[in-house]
């Protein structure tokens, strides 16, 4: 997303959006978090937190970025057991927006009546192996804290961390963290096919370019995989087709249609160079 004045200018989230509304609820404030996020101007990392509980917003956080130490009684810096990289990685801005989620669902009132929950994390960048491996820790620890968001019928959890992070010049996934030899240690990103590109509907609507509306989304679920990507075997591919827009994701919405391909406005496409 462009570092510009943010044009969302809402002081209230509606649990759907109206009819003539023409993409999701979440769309308008994921978008904004891009810009807060891109505006802050550091040279690792910013990420903000939006979290949906019954599909409504009912909380985000201030931009969190890379270099901070962890707070005291950290949940998500390091564990029993964790690697050299996740010791390496226990500063980046990932750490701090799970800590800080994690404080507002144990904290949160009513518990027994979450049937869905979801947290958008938005980062300037693909996350790292060691935060994917937070991340998924998170899910799995917010599923003992919300036992009421699985489904009594199906068996299947509604709760999911959607890491959402800017389109890395069209490829959803790079090596990084060199060793001494200058071998890189962990990849940023994921590569599987889980990962989505997508453009932002209400980022287009206020005026954005095509190309600086896109970002790459991938899930994390209650027992799913941390999405892992060996450095070693990493390609410089991008994923093929147009980005789906995210009209009907990701707050759960009602829409059981899937997202539909997006296609750009004539003349839009290329109109500035992509992430």
């Amino acid at each position: 997303m462009p570092d510009q004045q943010d044009p969302y200018q809402y002081s209230q989230y509606p649990q759907y959006p109206p009819p003539q509304q023409p993409y999701a609820a979440a769309s308008a404030p994921r978008a904004m978090a891009f810009n807060t996020v891109a505006s802050q101007g550091v040279p690792g990392t910013a990420i903000k937190a939006l979290v949906y509980v019954n599909n409504q917003l009912v909380a985000q956080s201030q931009p969190f970025t890379s270099g901070a130490d962890p707070v005291q009684g950290s949940r998500y810096s390091t564990w029993h057991g964790a690697g050299s990289e996740v010791r390496k990685s226990k500063r980046d801005a990932e750490v701090h927006a799970l800590d800080w989620t994690y404080d507002v669902v144990a904290n949160m009132q009513g518990k027994q009546n979450v049937k869905n929950f979801q947290v958008d994390l938005v980062v300037t960048s693909g996350t790292c192996n060691e935060c994917k491996e937070r991340q998924q820790r998170f899910v799995n620890d917010i599923a003992r804290i919300l036992p009421s968001a699985k489904s009594s019928r199906t068996g299947q959890w509604r709760i999911k961390l959607q890491a959402i992070y800017d389109n890395n010049r069209d490829y959803p996934a790079s090596a990084g963290r060199p060793n001494a030899q200058g071998i890189p240690t962990s990849s940023y990103g994921y590569q599987d096919g889980r990962t989505e590109r997508r453009v932002s509907a209400a980022a287009l609507d206020a005026g954005t370019p095509y190309d600086s509306s896109q970002y790459f989304s991938r899930s994390h679920v209650p027992g799913g995989s941390a999405g892992y990507v060996d450095p070693r075997s990493l390609t410089r591919d991008p994923i093929p087709g147009e980005p789906r827009t995210d009209r009907y994701s990701p707050n759960q919405s009602r829409t059981p249609t899937p997202p539909k391909p997006y296609s750009p406005p004539k003349g839009r496409r290329g109109s500035s160079p992509g992430r």
